[in-house]
């Protein structure tokens, strides 16, 4: 994967993410049958760099699709492919521990999302994992206090999706003050990409957790933690980033995670 040291491909990722956010939105509707996720590159200059800008986003250059449940086109498929291809994961003894399990569940969020789609990637190169298998370890810092496992929860944020229910999910749903309180600390940070990043995972485990009318008036985390509606959270971070395409992106893909947990309580209720 491009580094985020690059200048270049952080600034092609940005330009694909402000794409996605784009087109996801043409005409204030949500993505329709003609979205498609090449043309969301067409700002971005030079082959490598598109490339490079889609091996970054991993999984989440297909998040919007997968939440409209929206099948993409060949071409699509073809981009990402070959972005695989061109950025590799590194051999692992050609890195640390932690750099190899992150790129083990981030190439596990693109493989399965990619399979949640219908496409079969098994002689696909450049993953970090054969087909059909999953990371062999947990991922650094989910047992350690709550900065260490939110920090790794950011680090985590495409598998933050309802198609790709497993371990991480499970443990972060356990562990959902913690998330708060890092979501609380990063807003108290200005870091606004964690802070949107640690909604987005809020936003998959409790889709209810909007429930207060505003952003709680408190400098102590740990009160924060326990008030902070996520829905308005969302919205804080937005006007606070509105010329940030990246945490855009997250924000896009965490307001359709709401109204997903949204409509499924409807239905729950419903159904009772």
């Amino acid at each position: 994967m491009p580094t985020t040291q690059t200048a270049g491909f952080e600034t092609a990722a940005g330009a694909l993410a402000k794409g996605l956010v784009r087109a996801a939105n043409g005409a204030g509707q949500p993505p329709h049958p003609g979205f498609q996720l090449h043309r969301c590159t067409d700002e971005i200059h030079g082959a490598v760099h598109r490339l490079g800008a889609v091996r970054m986003l991993g999984a989440d250059v297909l998040a919007l699709q997968v939440l409209a449940r929206l099948t993409p086109s060949a071409t699509d498929v073809a981009l990402v492919r070959e972005a695989v291809q061109a950025f590799p994961a590194p051999p692992p003894a050609e890195c640390a521990d932690t750099e190899r399990t992150v790129w083990q569940w981030r190439d596990w969020a693109l493989r399965n999302t990619l399979a949640g789609l219908g496409v079969e990637t098994t002689d696909w190169e450049g993953f970090a994992l054969p087909a059909g298998t999953a990371p062999d370890a947990p991922v650094p810092g989910m047992g350690g206090p709550w900065p260490t496992r939110a920090a790794a929860l950011v680090r985590l944020s495409s598998l933050a999706l309802p198609s790709l229910a497993g371990p991480v999910a499970a443990r972060t749903a356990h562990h959902s003050l913690d998330v708060r309180r890092g979501l609380v600390r990063a807003l108290l940070r200005r870091d606004l990409l964690s802070a949107a990043r640690l909604a987005r995972w809020l936003a998959l485990t409790d889709a209810q957790a909007d429930r207060a009318p505003a952003l709680p008036d408190t400098a102590d985390p740990v009160r924060a933690a326990a008030e902070v509606p996520v829905g308005s959270a969302v919205e804080h971070i937005a006007l606070l980033a509105a010329d940030e395409p990246r945490v855009q992106l997250e924000i896009e893909v965490t307001r359709r995670l709401l109204d997903h947990g949204r409509s499924v309580g409807e239905e729950s209720a419903w159904t009772h």
